[in-house]
């Protein structure tokens, strides 16, 4: 028996729905309905979209040891960088000045300078 007999069994067996609630009632089977036949429709995908999930969760596992010797190696970098912080922001800050002068400097010193 499918849940709309049994639910119309119900109804009929016990008076529970009256006719004040019956159609609101019935929505909600009609709306139930059209949910199970939606997620029965998606199955395939959802089951592909689980299939891959396993394969890129596999992948992680697998390289798991590498990521964390990449994010320990990338921190102490940072930790490098940023106690450089100082030294570095001069390099940026006066990066293209000096490479300017550099450029003058081979501008002007083209005709002795080795080539090739």
């Amino acid at each position: 028996m499918t849940l709309p007999e049994q639910l119309s069994r119900l109804r009929q067996d016990d008076g529970i729905v009256d006719r004040d609630r019956g159609p609101h009632f019935r929505g909600l089977i009609d709306n139930g309905n059209l949910l199970t036949e939606a997620a029965a429709n998606a199955l395939p995908q959802t089951k592909q979209l689980i299939d891959d999930g396993k394969i890129v969760l596999d992948t992680q596992r697998a390289v798991a040891g590498e990521l964390k010797s990449f994010a320990a190696s990338f921190s102490d970098v940072t930790g490098v960088v940023s106690g450089k912080d100082v030294a570095l922001r001069s390099i940026l800050d006066n990066g293209s000045a000096a490479a300017a002068q550099l450029d003058t400097l081979l501008k002007d010193n083209a005709n002795v300078l080795p080539t090739g």
